[in-house]
This record gives C-alpha cells, structure tokens and sequence, in this order.
C-alpha cells in the first residue's frame, strides 16, 4: 500500500525534526541567559516575553513576529499548560523556581519553554505528515495500513495484535505506525540508514 510507504517515508528519511530542534537551539543559545537577573513578577514577564518573542522570530522554521503582549500571553499559556518542576506546575511555579533560592532559576526555566516549543513545533510538523497522506476519518484507509503493517512490519507488532483482527485495531493505526518508526529508528542508530522499508 503506498499510504503506508509514503508516511513511513516521510517519518523516517525527514530531518525535519532535527532541523527544528537545532534551530531553535540556536536561537536559545543567542539569548543572553547569563545577563538575566529576576526578582520581581514584572522582571519575570519581561524576560519570558523577550525570550519568546526571540524563539518565534529566529528559532522556527517559518518565523513569527510577535508583540510584547502577544508574546507574554503565549509565555504565559506555554507555562500553564505545561511546566512541572518540584510537585507544582504552570506560571506559578515557574516563577518561584526563578526566584526562590531553592528553586532550578531562570535558565532552567527558559530552557523548558525551548524544549516545550520544540515538542510543540514537532508534534505540529508530525501531524502534517499525516494529514497529506492519511484521511483522519477514512476507517477503510486505517484498516488497509494495518493490514500492511500486519505483511510488511510483523515482527515490529505485538503478538496480541497480529494473531487478533485488524479491523479491532483501526483506532489505533497511529500508534501501530509509531511504534513500527520508532523500532526502525533504533534501527537505523544500530545499523545505519535502512535503505529499503519493503521485506525481502
């Protein structure tokens, strides 16, 4: 099935998700973390805000120009939904780490929002790969690719799907082709690129 063929192409042999990564990387490290001195909410603001508004606008693939109130939102919405450190999230808890003496700091914190903008930037990048290839609703199309995952893929699927039905499982095609990308990904470190996905 070509479906199946193209999205596991597309997952394996893209660098996206480095180049995503690195570049945002690089906009962090252009970032004067060291010069970041917070001791109020207001300095706190401040300096998530400019933080953000430098990933968006040197950090991302197609870069976003973003005004300071517009920037802080997002800092702030990025935080609440999910940052955790020392059994508290969100906003809240990011500012004491930043400034209490027992908390992770400002650096630790603006490393995470990084990290959380990659995850996110990612994920967004992850679920194009599928939209251009996989109709979200066509249950015939899920089961075909289960079923080719089933020929092509058996020794990737677990034994309580692969002697089951496929048709029990059509919910579940993403997970089935994560789980085949992410064992040929180990793969590929093992071994080198793999050159051709069909069996011999």
């Amino acid at each position: 099935m070509k479906d199946l063929d193209a999205i596991l192409q597309n997952l394996l042999c893209s660098n996206m998700p480095e180049l995503i990564s690195n570049k945002i990387d690089e906009a962090l490290d252009s970032f004067d973390i060291d010069a970041v001195i917070v001791f109020s909410h207001r300095e706190f603001n401040d300096c998530i805000c400019r933080f953000i508004r430098q990933i968006y606008g040197n950090g991302l693939i197609f870069p976003k120009a973003l005004d300071s109130r517009t920037a802080l939102m997002e800092a702030i919405s990025l935080l609440e939904q999910h940052y955790e450190s020392q059994g508290a999230a969100g906003y809240d808890a990011a500012y004491l780490d930043t400034v209490d003496e027992s908390g992770k700091g400002i650096h630790f914190v603006l490393r995470e929002l990084a990290e959380l903008v990659k995850s996110i930037e990612i994920s967004r990048w992850l679920e194009s790969c599928y939209v251009f290839i996989i109709d979200p609703i066509d249950k015939d199309q899920h089961l075909e690719i289960i079923i080719d995952l089933l020929r092509k893929h058996p020794i990737h699927i677990p034994d309580s799907i692969r002697m089951g039905n496929p048709a029990s499982f059509i919910r579940y095609y993403r997970d089935l082709i994560e789980l085949v990308v992410s064992i040929e990904r180990f793969s590929m470190q093992l071994a080198g690129p793999v050159k051709n996905l069909e069996p011999n």
